[in-house]
């Protein structure tokens, strides 16, 4: 990933997993009811970066902050998420979601389908201590 400053998204370790989420934006006086292209646009590049990261195998990604703004922002981000995790999960790895929003994608009819196919979690430890889990269990 290149090495400007991240203004939308941003990621941490916690506990030897990877979190990836976006930036709240209230502290900033940023609009907090809204995510916007550039969120996704480097959203789009995080995932990119964790799929090219030999090291990474499993990764939650947080949408605690995430604020839909319309159809098609939702579509690229699960569209993007989906990419991100097939590819990981063909070398053993994949996504974990905690606090996924339901409005994320309207063409999701039913959230538990998209449940069968990505992880989703209520907390944020618990999304952590299932990716930490299924690291230890693949070592």
């Amino acid at each position: 990933m290149d090495t400007r400053r991240q203004l939308y998204t941003r990621e941490e370790t916690v506990e030897g997993v990877r979190v990836i989420g976006f930036v709240d934006r209230r502290p900033s006086g940023g609009d907090p009811d809204t995510t916007y292209d550039q969120d996704v646009a480097e959203f789009n590049c995080r995932m990119a970066a964790l799929v090219e990261a030999e090291a990474v195998e499993f990764a939650v990604v947080d949408f605690s902050n995430y604020r839909m703004t319309g159809g098609d922002n939702g579509r690229a981000v699960v569209g993007t998420l989906l990419t991100a995790h097939k590819r990981l999960k063909a070398r053993g790895g994949g996504l974990l979601v905690y606090n996924h929003p339901v409005q994320l994608n309207p063409d999701i009819q039913a959230p538990d389908k998209f449940a069968l196919v990505i992880g989703i979690y209520r907390s944020r430890q618990d999304a952590i201590d299932a990716a930490r889990s299924r690291q230890a269990a693949r070592e």
